[in-house]
């Protein structure tokens, strides 16, 4: 057993609303909110849920159940830690749906879920640290290190309320102006979930998922609504980082192409 006493303690507090992207939207809050100990617990309804049982025969994670349709979230339940500096997310989650021959009621490793209105609290333990990885005999995802962390700094208290990704102007990274030799404009920037763009129309939003070879990203507006994003008509430069995020500002540009 591990075990350790936490002092500096916040609670991340968080709404999803219609759409958005469950599993995303946590990695996203971790990055902004640099957590790497955590756990999460959250109420409310899905729209779409993927859920893993666990074979302990073979011990693997079995297919996804995928369903469909206004979900009652029964439980919500997860845990923070690193992998390869990285945050860890682990939830676990138990939906309830009713059908035709009655309630309907799936649980185990949630891969997948599309919120129709979720409330998320995170409780971060910052002088904590937590690593994750697979116990040989059972064949699970386990903490395999928690320790106290001195070097952890937790967050200014009272920090205003804003959308995930959504940082202070004031000290945001500044946007290469044009002609500016600190960079080039790039059509062919990787983006991952939790990075951060300073687009010309929507201001700083969150790179919640990806699609294909970067063709789309799902981004999330500071007013908290989803939008999917072309990513062939946006050319971006790399500014820096913000609460541990990574930062590109965005320009327009609907002349060419992306290259491949």
């Amino acid at each position: 057993m591990l075990s350790a006493v936490s002092t500096r303690h916040r609670a991340i507090v968080a709404a999803l609303h219609n759409g958005d992207e469950l599993i995303g939207a946590l990695r996203a809050l971790c990055r902004e909110h640099a957590i790497r100990c955590g756990y999460i617990r959250g109420t409310g309804a899905l729209a779409y849920a993927a859920v893993c049982p666990f074979d302990p025969a073979t011990r693997t994670w079995q297919p996804p159940r995928e369903i469909d349709g206004h979900l009652e979230l029964v439980s919500l339940t997860g845990t923070i830690a690193e992998r390869d500096g990285e945050p860890a997310i682990e939830v676990r989650a138990a939906v309830m749906r009713q059908t035709a021959l009655g309630l309907d009621l799936a649980g185990g490793r949630l891969t997948d879920a599309r919120a129709l209105a979720v409330d998320l609290v995170i409780d971060a333990f910052d002088d904590l640290r937590a690593r994750r990885g697979i116990d040989e005999g059972t064949g699970i995802a386990a903490c395999t290190e928690l320790a106290p962390a001195a070097d952890r700094t937790p967050a200014a208290a009272g920090a205003p309320v804003r959308s995930a990704g959504q940082t202070d102007r004031g000290n945001a990274p500044r946007s290469p102006a044009s002609g500016d030799p600190g960079g080039a404009w790039d059509h062919d920037v990787q983006l991952h979930p939790g990075d951060c763009i300073d687009h010309p129309s929507f201001g700083r939003v969150t790179v919640l998922r990806v699609e294909g070879e970067q063709e789309y990203a799902h981004i999330r507006l500071r007013n908290g609504r989803t939008v999917r994003l072309s990513l062939d008509v946006i050319a971006l430069v790399p500014a820096g980082t913000a609460n541990g995020q990574r930062v590109f500002s965005a320009r327009v540009d609907g002349s060419r192409a992306r290259r491949r």
